[in-house]
């Protein structure tokens, strides 16, 4: 896997940790409650056409920031770990779910990575019925 593979993953991980499965029988159209994306889907599931543009985000904010993301994913002791974490607070920040770049004791970087990211905006709705292979 390239970096940019582990980081886009990451990216994924975190919108599946996130994000409310609407499409599940436990979902509760009432109250906005229920389990998350990652009780029934993984990454595989994710359809290639998200798994590409997701991709190409995050390349594009890797790219932009590039001496930013170098230091940041050198922190980590664990070289993956820290490629994993890039695509992990993109989204986190850039979705406003509260942890994020700044939360790593990273104040300098993180902030500077924070506030490119939410540069990008939230981005387009997740359509669970479009995103995923097996719905």
């Amino acid at each position: 896997m390239t970096e940019l593979d582990v980081a886009t993953e990451g990216y994924v991980q975190a919108l599946l940790l996130t994000y409310l499965d609407d499409t599940h029988a436990d979902h509760d159209q009432g109250s906005g409650d229920g389990p998350f994306l990652d009780r029934t889907y993984v990454v595989t599931d994710v359809h290639a056409s998200y798994m590409e543009a997701w991709r190409e985000v995050v390349a594009a904010f890797i790219n932009e920031n590039e001496s930013d993301v170098r230091e940041y994913v050198d922190a980590f002791s664990d070289g993956r770990e820290g490629w994993s974490m890039i695509g992990y607070d993109l989204l986190l920040t850039r979705s406003g779910h509260g942890p994020g770049f700044w939360d790593r004791g990273l104040t300098d970087v993180g902030g500077r990575l924070a506030g490119a990211a939410l540069a990008l905006g939230q981005g387009p709705p997740l359509e669970i019925a479009n995103v995923f292979n097996r719905v």
